[in-house]
């Protein structure tokens, strides 16, 4: 279910999902969705960070604008951990690049 919802609403980006914990994820390449295993891992296995040399420009340029895009909209007056924590539990956040 997740995967077809991943490859319907991103279908015009290449995009990786791995599960760190169980060691294996899925990899979609614009056409088809491939499980992979990762023999190197050069990634920070407790928060999912990839160091910034490894990135593409672009991704890094889109973590840039995402960064500055949620610090923007936020309204500080009216933030609700709690209401977060709902939506998505904290111990998920350190995977989301506008929480870094």
């Amino acid at each position: 279910m997740t995967l077809k919802h991943l490859k319907e609403r991103f279908a015009d980006q290449s995009w990786l999902v791995y599960d760190l914990k169980r060691d294996y994820g899925f990899f979609y390449n614009r056409q088809s969705i491939e499980e992979v295993t990762l023999n190197e891992k050069s990634f920070n296995t407790s928060n999912g960070g990839v160091p910034l040399n490894l990135l593409q420009e672009e991704e890094t340029v889109s973590q840039t604008i995402c960064k500055g895009y949620c610090r923007n909209i936020t309204i500080r007056e009216r933030l609700n951990p709690k209401l977060q924590k709902q939506h998505m539990p904290k111990r998920y956040w350190k995977f989301l690049p506008e929480k870094r």
